[in-house]
């Protein structure tokens, strides 16, 4: 009669066939992950893309800004001139969020990036990069540019309407964005693409993904 006790062998098996079916199985949810970091990124996007068009719709059709080129999913009353700079704060009443409170905005932080950083860090964290090189006759920077000097031509943000619409308004950062590379603001970024591929709001008011080169910033 066999003995009924495991032979060290089976266990092996048992581990083995594990192993195997986890190597199996772990691409598939990362990529099933991915899928839904992508959607939640873009419906948030156009979340976004929605409160812009209602800010513009009460501005005579101007953009909000002047905005920092780096933008920050945080409202920090605290820091005036600062906080005014950041797209959270102009759009904060679109949002159904207070901008006196200091306060972290969910539409400006895509899910991916939570696994890229701490949550300490996304007070600090640069989510976004807005588009300040966009061809409309001339080079402009659509939101404006608080780097730049008072009186600069490209300072103040513009009317929508002059932008053209398949120009991208806000992508993804991280420090491979040609936008982002080499900026003193460039560390408080993922290393890399938090997406399969980066996504942006276009001023037409889709979202998708963006190659690389058309990021890069024109030439006049």
């Amino acid at each position: 009669m066999r003995d009924a006790a495991f032979t060290l062998l089976e266990p092996l098996v048992v581990l083995v066939v594990i192993a195997v079916l986890a190597a199996m199985v772990l691409p598939v949810v990362g990529t099933m992950r991915g899928k839904s970091d992508e959607a939640a990124a873009v419906r948030q996007m156009s979340q976004i893309g929605v409160a812009l068009a209602q800010y513009t719709s009460e501005h005579d059709g101007q953009l909000p800004g002047p905005l920092w080129p780096g933008q920050i999913p945080a409202i920090n009353p605290g820091l005036p001139s600062n906080n005014m700079g950041r797209l959270a704060t102009r759009l904060a009443k679109y949002l159904e969020t207070d901008p006196e409170t200091r306060q972290l905005v969910p539409a400006f932080i895509p899910p991916a990036y939570k696994r890229t950083m701490p949550e300490a860090a996304l007070e600090d964290a640069r989510t976004y990069v807005i588009n300040m090189a966009v061809v409309a006759d001339e080079i402009v920077a659509p939101f404006g540019n608080l780097t730049l000097p008072q009186g600069h031509a490209n300072r103040e943000p513009r009317r929508v309407a002059l932008i053209p619409g398949n120009a991208w308004a806000f992508s993804d950062a991280d420090q491979q964005h040609p936008r982002v590379a080499g900026a003193i603001w460039s560390a408080f970024t993922p290393a890399q693409p938090v997406h399969a591929q980066r996504l942006a709001y276009f001023f037409n008011g889709s979202v998708g993904r963006i190659e690389t080169a058309q990021l890069q910033t024109p030439t006049p």
